[in-house]
């Protein structure tokens, strides 16, 4: 099972310096988009947070740190932190510049299941009757290859 998510900007990317950490920069294709977001400056915890839509009611919480404070925001990062960012956000009109980036991870399908109460899935006694009568279906892996988040640019004419 691969699932993919993408987050469109339908402007045109520029290459641009992205500065890794204090010491590394590389050039990347640069998405730029101006466009009314949510966003939040935590003075104390030396962050931006800027919110990206995408369908319905999911979204995107990008944190940013200032220049040479990532280690104090990592020690900071919590679920609460999470929270309080989110309920202190504010609508900004802002010229978003974001690199073109791609996050893959893999993980077992089977354990996340069954933490979910789902014990019979991968199994002789699984039930997907429900799914279709006329053929009984059975999961035959535990595994996904990946989930992948993408955020690409796509062409300014499509819709």
């Amino acid at each position: 099972m691969v699932l993919i998510n993408y987050i469109y900007f339908r402007e045109h990317t520029h290459k641009a310096d992205f500065h890794v950490d204090e010491n590394t920069k590389v050039t990347v294709d640069m998405m730029k988009r101006t466009g009314h977001y949510d966003m939040y400056y935590n003075v104390r915890n030396f962050t931006s947070v800027i919110m990206i839509p995408y369908k319905g009611n999911t979204s995107m919480m990008i944190i940013l740190p200032n220049k040479g404070k990532m280690k104090e925001v990592e020690k900071h990062l919590s679920k609460e932190a999470l929270s309080y960012w989110h309920d202190k956000l504010f609508r900004s009109s802002v010229d978003l510049y974001l690199p073109k980036f791609s996050i893959s991870a893999s993980f077992s399908l089977g354990d996340t299941m069954k933490e979910l109460g789902i014990v019979d899935a991968f199994s002789d006694n699984a039930d997907f009757s429900g799914m279709r009568e006329d053929t009984k279906l059975k999961t035959s892996k535990k595994n996904t290859k990946s989930i992948r988040f993408m955020c690409k640019i796509s062409n300014p004419t499509e819709k």
